[in-house]
């Protein structure tokens, strides 16, 4: 750092343009005589009675001295430096972004330097602070659902498509088998399951219930043989998700605060969802939390940053595609069945909302549709659907006044918007939990009034 020397102030030394009369000043502000050279912390004004002391560093400090360019430099070099240690994480945000020019220029510039970045092991150091923040490595394995595709089957009527599972979803994950290539001759493999060789996907026809036009979902009901919270048993709900979760989780709360049988927990990850597991595989992380919480009842918020296209065995899967759906769906399937392994009886899970941006909301409705399918192949999840069927408003009225439902960007409730899935969640926990109805019921109308 560099300091200004202060110049030694001499007597008659003023600083004032030449030839000025101080007396005469002094005489015009009421001060009497003007004094001079009072030392380098305190100065006397030579225009007032009025005493100004300053620290010296305040009138020393200039700071370093530097050109514009050097300025710039410093922070593309910053910038540039912050790049290639986390190439993994830029690649990981680039595949969950809608399929355009900027996704392919990002990824086009970002795949070569972090292949380089590997090699020289400079991934360590973000993959470090991935690993205390309790998450996975950047830049980790695809999603890997061939553990689920058991339940599939199970669930795969042999007559037909499935039907309306318990919460009365309406579409199903038909298998379509593979067909044999008759041009090779056949291969003999010992042991493989039935289920390899079969890929889920929607059929047409079964998402159609899910149309732009279509009907609003009803909320679904929970199984009625649910063991009832008890003063030694209390509920234990667990909310989880992306930031979608944060409004209505801690409405939530708030909402089941005063009820004594019942605890919460919120936690959240924004950016995450299914499409990139490299950035936070959730499957882990919730059987991790709901074993570690002890959780009974898990309410998860997940979808909204699940735009752009899927990987699967190294193929790329477009979206708005029936294998798009249908993957995303074993997806579902795959974290829902880890929760409930890791300890969990049910699991809520409430889709995305209607977007305002029409490009957006045609992601959120194969979301909904996938989590249709997925409701049908698992026993014990629930699904909300808060935008099939359903406008979007962005705004609402509240105690006779116009109050925003929705924060800026379309997407995000606000804290009036998120008694909507807050409400819808209390809803059908009274379905699974009736012991507990009229408090829960209480807490909503006191909430909406």
């Amino acid at each position: 750092m560099w300091f200004r020397p202060i110049p030694e102030i001499e007597a008659g030394d003023t600083g004032l343009p030449s030839g000025t009369d101080l007396d005469a000043l002094a005489e015009a502000s009421g001060s009497g005589p003007a004094v001079i050279g009072r030392g380098l912390e305190t100065q006397i004004s030579q225009a007032s009675d009025r005493e100004f002391i300053y620290h010296p560093w305040l009138t020393t400090w200039v700071g370093p001295k530097t050109t514009a360019a050097g300025v710039i430099g410093c922070v593309a070099a910053a910038v540039l430096t912050g790049f290639v240690f986390n190439t993994g994480y830029v690649l990981s945000t680039a595949t969950g972004m809608p399929d355009g020019q900027v996704k392919s220029a990002l990824t086009a510039v970002a795949e070569p330097v972090h292949s380089w970045a590997q090699g020289a092991r400079l991934n360590v150091f973000s993959d470090g602070i991935q690993t205390a923040l309790g998450r996975q490595s950047a830049f980790t394995d695809e999603f890997d659902t061939s553990s689920v595709l058991a339940l599939v089957e199970q669930s795969q009527p042999s007559n037909g498509p499935l039907g309306g599972g318990p919460s009365g979803a309406s579409i199903g994950v038909p298998l379509i088998p593979v067909a044999p290539d008759t041009s090779a001759p056949p291969i003999e493999v010992a042991n493989e399951p039935t289920q390899a060789a079969r890929e889920p996907a929607l059929l047409p026809k079964l998402i159609a219930p899910y149309a732009k036009n279509a009907p609003p979902r009803q909320l679904p009901v929970m199984s009625s043989d649910l063991t009832q919270p008890s003063a030694d048993d209390r509920l234990k709900v667990l909310i989880a998700g992306d930031s979608l979760s944060t409004y209505p989780g801690f409405l939530m709360q708030e909402q089941l605060a005063d009820i004594d049988l019942v605890r919460s927990k919120l936690i959240w990850h924004n950016g995450t969802g299914l499409t990139k597991p490299r950035l936070l595989d959730w499957r882990a992380y919730l059987a991790e939390q709901v074993e570690r919480r002890n959780a009974d009842v898990v309410v998860m918020f997940l979808g909204a940053n699940d735009m752009g296209s899927l990987t699967k065995k190294g193929k790329v899967i477009p979206p708005h595609s029936d294998q798009w759906r249908g993957e995303y769906a074993l997806r579902v399937v795959a974290v829902t069945d880890a929760a409930l392994k890791a300890g969990a009886s049910s699991v809520i899970w409430v889709g995305p909302p209607t977007a305002r941006s029409k490009q957006t909301d045609k992601y959120y409705r194969d979301i909904n549709v996938a989590l249709g399918a997925a409701d049908d192949v698992i026993d014990d999840l629930y699904v909300i659907d808060l935008s099939t069927g359903v406008e979007y408003k962005e705004t609402g009225r509240s105690s006779g006044r116009v109050v925003p439902l929705r924060q800026a960007d379309g997407i995000h409730w606000t804290r009036a918007g998120s008694s909507e899935p807050a409400n819808a969640i209390l809803t059908v926990l009274e379905t699974g939990y009736p012991s507990l109805a009229p408090r829960l019921q209480a807490a909503r109308a006191e909430e909406i009034g």
